[in-house]
């Protein structure tokens, strides 16, 4: 009966936590779990992307267009702001809440960077009398540039909220709570600066 009782109690306290733990493995939080399906998902689509695109290349009126510089640049500026999420981070779990606070802050700001490189590459093809349907080439590069904009921006969204959560944690189980959707959020950040150096290497090698 007291093993029971004892099963019943850690159950209860992982249902509290917000975690899963299947045979003694490590807890699962729910945003690990919420951001791994999310992850798998993307996956997914970003991988019938790059296929289709693989494909369709191999069409006689494939014409590759050259893209404007300014992606240069906003590959530098996501790249950056992985190490800044980190940073981030390493302070939170050091107790440094104000610095954390700051890194997550400037991860942010370098994310709507990101985001308005890429408008000014749509208006720098767009002057050049580049649109969505003007060919194959300039079709993926639309679609694919807006299918990453808008995951991107989900993950601003999520870091907007961590900065409003931030400063309105409490100690203990709500402080580990922050460091864990940190730990979530930074790793779809991650996911997705990967999935950008990907289609990026695609769009100007293929």
């Amino acid at each position: 009966m007291s093993d029971y009782t004892a099963r019943r109690d850690n159950g209860a306290e992982a249902i509290a936590g917000d975690s899963v733990s299947f045979h003694g493995a490590p807890a699962v939080s729910t945003s690990q779990l919420t951001v791994m399906a999310l992850l798998a998902t993307a996956g997914m689509l970003f991988a019938g992307f790059a296929s289709a695109y693989l494909v369709r290349r191999a069409g006689t009126d494939w014409a590759p267009l050259p893209l404007p510089s300014v992606l240069i640049f906003s590959t530098v500026i996501l790249a950056i702001s992985s190490a800044t999420m980190e940073a981030s981070r390493w302070y939170l779990r050091r107790q440094l809440s104000a610095a954390a606070f700051l890194w997550a802050a400037t991860t942010t700001l370098l994310g709507l960077a990101f985001l308005a490189g890429q408008l000014d590459a749509w208006r720098q093809l767009s002057a050049q009398g580049v649109y969505l349907p003007s060919g194959p080439h300039s079709s993926f590069f639309y679609v694919l540039t807006a299918a990453h904009g808008l995951h991107l921006a989900g993950g601003i969204v999520f870091l907007a909220y961590l900065l409003w959560r931030m400063p309105r944690r409490q100690q203990d189980r709500r402080d580990s709570r922050i460091q864990d959707t940190l730990r979530s959020c930074a790793t779809y950040w991650h996911f997705v600066g990967g999935v950008w150096l990907l289609l990026y290497l695609l769009l100007t090698l293929y």
